[in-house]
């Protein structure tokens, strides 16, 4: 599996026999059986999918007075301008 992902992120594929000489140093480096069999990659994958979700709608609620702030002026830039403006005033 770890031979597949690094052919993707490269973009080629070796030829046989350098893949063989590559897969038997790996599987010397690999636990002798899985260490959770009934996981998959797609498992570990969505976990830290669901993970990163629950960060953002953490992270987006504990600064929901700031986004209010910001969607209430529509764009980013409008916030500048309105910001800027706010602190010449004062």
């Amino acid at each position: 599996m770890l031979h597949a992902l690094s052919g993707r992120v490269a973009g080629c594929e070796l030829p046989d026999l350098v893949e063989d000489r590559v897969w038997r140093q790996l599987r010397r480096r690999l636990p002798p059986e899985p260490p959770h069999p009934t996981y998959t990659a797609a498992h570990f994958h969505a976990a830290l999918y669901v993970q990163a979700a629950v960060k953002g709608f953490l992270a987006r609620y504990a600064r929901r007075e700031q986004l209010a702030e910001f969607y209430r002026w529509g764009t980013w830039w409008h916030a500048v301008v309105a910001g800027v403006l706010a602190r010449g005033r004062a």
